[in-house]
């Protein structure tokens, strides 16, 4: 009888073990969760910033015009001219 309750006791001693270690676990995920989506939403936010700030229309550097977004053949090609 007396290793019949050993078996009992070390084996609620193993189930308390795996759940504490699994309530561990899901308050892990869950922090890593929680920071995921913050991370997502400051990356979602940059990049909201980022298309309107190339919709938003510049002054040309070479005239009068106003260009909503620099195309990056025109960047390597046009230079801009001293002024005189």
């Amino acid at each position: 009888m007396a290793s019949l309750n050993a078996t009992a006791e070390a084996a609620r001693v193993d189930s308390a073990r795996i759940r504490h270690e699994s309530e561990s676990l899901k308050l892990r995920v869950r922090g890593n969760l929680a920071r995921s989506r913050q991370g997502l939403g400051k990356a979602q936010h940059e990049a909201g910033r980022a298309r309107a700030r190339r919709v938003e229309a510049l002054p040309s550097p070479w005239s009068e015009l106003h260009w909503t977004h620099a195309h990056e053949t025109l960047e390597r090609t046009l230079v801009p001219l001293a002024s005189r």
